[in-house]
């Protein structure tokens, strides 16, 4: 998991939301977590306008204590009630800002996309317009997850 920037605070000293910045670079690099006062859609607003060279800006998902749970990756996994075609993902994509990463080799139904353009696009609502459309049974933000032991 990243590391926070010792002139940020800690999520759980400010009420707000919490977001993972990626920089632009070569791959392997890790997100910075930066905090912001507003709520999660027009604070992601206001991060994407301050990193403005960063590759993605995206929520962390953090438990009670203000530590990272989930970390996400940029990416939304769609899920189809029946395996659609190349032509048809293409298409889905296209309509609501993204492009086809990949497709799943063991799960035909499902497809993983990235947004065109992170700058405009909010992952939690990719995933509210993918979820509404009628050919797909579910979709959701690819993260990477942390787990303790009780």
């Amino acid at each position: 998991m990243p590391r926070r920037r010792k002139e940020e605070p800690a999520p759980a000293a400010e009420a707000g939301s919490t977001f993972a910045v990626m920089p632009s670079g070569p791959p392997g690099q890790d997100p910075i977590i930066v905090t912001h006062p507003g709520d999660s859609s027009t604070g992601w607003s206001d991060v994407v306008e301050q990193y403005r060279d960063a590759a993605w800006v995206a929520p962390v998902e953090t438990d009670e204590a203000g530590e990272t749970v989930s970390m996400p990756t940029g990416e939304v996994t769609v899920r189809f009630h029946e395996a659609p075609s190349d032509e048809a993902v293409e298409a889905l994509a296209r309509r609501h800002g993204a492009q086809v990463a990949r497709r799943n080799e063991l799960q035909p139904r499902q497809v993983v996309v990235t947004p065109t353009d992170h700058r405009v696009t909010y992952l939690p609502e990719l995933c509210q317009r993918l979820q509404a459309e009628a050919t797909v049974e579910q979709a959701w933000p690819n993260t990477r997850s942390r787990y303790r032991r009780a």
